[in-house]
């Protein structure tokens, strides 16, 4: 029962890393391609009120990447959720779920934030600073997930 429930968790975490990574590569591809600055509000984009309906290429770029800060989220938010089911067993993972989910929203925030500091190079420096932090947390409690103690093994999950 161990390796099925480490097994599954790991898998959770795994598909969080995997949108987490695909919003770094958005993000980086975002900001190389000029893409960035395209859109110079948020939440909207008075140039392309319509994701990929209006705007140009670099429209499209700068809402495929916030898109895939909302898949991201979605996949953060699951991870957190499920930790609950090892909470008592393993504080530390469901800590560092919660954290995790905490950190996300941070670094969405601070996407905005640049957005509003009319890209002052402060708030840039730090959105790159928690995305790095972001991703060092996922690969930290996938690491943990592979020690999950005995007590979850024997079906001892917390109550929901």
């Amino acid at each position: 029962m161990k390796k099925i429930l480490s097994y599954f968790f790991s898998i959770v975490i795994i598909i969080a890393i995997v949108y987490i990574g695909a919003v770094m590569i958005m993000g980086a591809y975002n900001l190389a391609s000029g893409g960035g600055f395209a859109c110079p509000s948020w939440p909207g984009c008075p140039d392309a009120p319509l994701p990929f309906l209006t705007g140009s290429r670099l429209h499209h770029v700068h809402w495929l990447h916030r898109l895939t800060v909302v898949a991201g989220l979605v996949a953060v938010a699951l991870l957190a959720h499920r930790a609950r089911a090892v909470r008592d067993a393993s504080p530390a993972l469901a800590a560092g779920a919660v954290a995790l989910l905490s950190l996300y929203l941070l670094q969405a925030a601070l996407g905005a934030a640049t957005i509003w500091s009319d890209f002052a190079s402060a708030v840039r420096s730090v959105h790159l600073l928690v995305g790095a932090a972001v991703w060092a947390l996922a690969v930290a409690l996938l690491a943990r997930a592979q020690y999950v103690p005995d007590a979850v093994a024997a079906g001892e999950t917390s109550r929901t």
